[in-house]
């Protein structure tokens, strides 16, 4: 790493400056590398040389990366630390990385944020490539943190929900995950509540019955109740309920899994209480699923 690298980086936001969809993050690419939107969220210049993105709205800074300290990096047994650099990114307290894992990668990790939201990118290079690490410094240069920036839930979606037909409306998402509530009230956890999630990711090749068993493996001694499999919207689909106990309490869930194009998509109802008066308002936002 740079040794001269600043000690800040107030970045002004220009018309070269690019956004990562479903982030606050805008940076100026260099010709090599274009953004990508399928298997991870980012910057890639080749299949062993990109930059992972991820925008923690909600999460705090300072807890997440109370560990990452030079003492306790240092120590660590899993990887070499090469430099380690405290600074500032758009005004916003930031820790910056560099790890060597193994003897044909080194990464990089810029984090930043607050007590409201965690940023990070981690960029990944071959240990003996003298250019990309030189082309990743020059985009974090260039990050600008843009806190007005009102973020699409649904910009990196492959999918499509019509949540006018059902009592559970969109109430937030993390990442591929995404909540449906009763009127769609916001609240820290629903784990009490009737709610709907959505999941998606790539299929890379397993059945949907081998997915959703995968997902529901957190389910001890589970029974299967009308297992269906055909098509929701011409899209291969499997469905079914699904008692059981997680984590010491029993559980009644529905689901819907959902192959579109080369995504797998789980809709997931779940009401521990009442199923039965909640299962057609389940299906009901289910049913309405197709490509976005």
């Amino acid at each position: 790493m740079d040794s001269n690298f600043p000690d800040s980086i107030n970045a002004v936001k220009s018309s070269k400056h690019k956004n990562i969809p479903g982030t606050r993050l805008y940076v100026v690419l260099p010709d090599s590398f274009t953004i990508i939107t399928n298997e991870l969220t980012g910057i890639i210049k080749d299949s062993s040389q990109f930059i992972q993105v991820t925008d923690l709205i909600g999460d705090n800074f300072y807890v997440n990366t109370k560990g990452l300290t030079k003492e306790n990096l240092a120590q660590s047994p899993g990887a070499k630390l090469l430099a380690y650099k405290e600074l500032k990114v758009s005004g916003f307290s930031a820790k910056l990385l560099l790890r060597q894992f193994d003897s044909l990668t080194k990464i990089y990790t810029l984090v930043f944020g607050d007590s409201t939201f965690c940023t990070t990118l981690v960029a990944f290079c071959a240990i003996n490539d003298a250019k990309t690490p030189r082309e990743f410094e020059g985009i974090f240069k260039s990050v600008f943190y843009d806190t007005l920036e009102i973020i699409d839930p649904f910009a990196l979606a492959k999918f499509r929900l019509n949540d006018s037909k059902s009592i559970f409306k969109f109430a937030k998402s993390r990442d591929n995950n995404y909540t449906y509530s009763i009127g769609g009230i916001k609240k820290e956890s629903y784990e009490h509540s009737p709610h709907v999630e959505v999941f998606s990711t790539l299929a890379d090749g397993m059945s949907l019955r081998s997915f959703a068993n995968a997902l529901a493996s957190v389910v001890v001694k589970p029974v299967i109740k009308h297992l269906g499999e055909g098509k929701t919207n011409g899209f291969p689909s499997l469905e079914r309920e699904i008692e059981g106990t997680i984590n010491g309490e029993h559980h009644h869930l529905y689901e819907l899994a959902v192959l579109i194009d080369d995504t797998i998509v789980i809709v997931t109802g779940t009401a521990n209480d009442n199923f039965d008066k909640y299962l057609s308002e389940f299906k009901k936002l289910s049913n309405t699923i197709d490509r976005k």
